[in-house]
């Protein structure tokens, strides 16, 4: 038996079991009111990085610029055109191969990481080094904000493609067939370096390239 918490606030009831209140307070060393307030901000980040969220997420002209693709699209030659397009890893693979240096930049519009930087800072360090920027959200809340700042079109990865709304899951399929044999889960890194359609290695931040 386990007892549950229920706790107002401005937006709605929030459900939460004591025992993991209490094992936090404990392992963290927190007030219950820290235990519950860390709770609720887990929560949060768990519902904003579920792709299943797209459709909440965003607007209605925003969903009608989510371009689902199948793998007979070629993107070859398409430039930004403030949609979001929906990919799988074969069809980045094809663009990787037209360039001889290109980059694939793992975003996320809400991480506050020193290494997440903007989209448009990102976009002029690669063109310094002559660098072809691709850019794949990890979900979508607020993903449409920084999209003019690229040029090339901003991908998010196909869920429909791989039927499943799990992001964790839908990430570790994505970049292990982009990737192949040299994919390392645990050597993550948010930047992807390829020439000429062939993986190189990661960076932890843009200002290594």
């Amino acid at each position: 038996n386990y007892v549950i918490i229920i706790i107002e606030n401005k937006k709605g009831s929030v459900l939460m079991d004591k025992e993991k209140i209490e094992k936090l307070m404990k392992k963290l060393d927190l007030t219950r009111e820290e235990a519950i307030e860390l709770i609720k901000a887990d929560e949060e980040v768990d519902k904003m990085t579920s792709s299943k969220q797209w459709d909440s997420d965003l607007t209605e002209e925003q969903k009608n610029n989510v371009c689902w693709t199948s793998d007979s699209i070629s993107l070859i030659g398409v430039k930004n055109d403030n949609r979001i397009y929906a990919i799988n890893a074969h069809q980045i693979k094809e663009l990787l191969k037209t360039n001889e240096k290109a980059i694939v930049y793992q975003w996320s519009p809400h991480c506050s990481s020193g290494n997440c930087t903007s989209l448009g800072l990102t976009q002029s360090y690669c063109d310094e080094r002559g660098i072809e920027l691709y850019v794949v959200i990890d979900y979508y809340a607020d993903a449409f904000s920084q999209i003019e700042s690229i040029k090339n079109p901003l991908f998010s990865i196909n869920e429909r493609h791989y039927n499943t709304e799990v992001t964790e899951k839908l990430q570790e399929i994505f970049y292990k067939e982009l990737l192949g044999d040299k994919y390392d889960k645990k050597n993550y890194h948010r930047f992807y370096y390829f020439e000429n359609g062939e993986f190189v290695r990661t960076y932890d931040s843009v200002n290594n390239l």
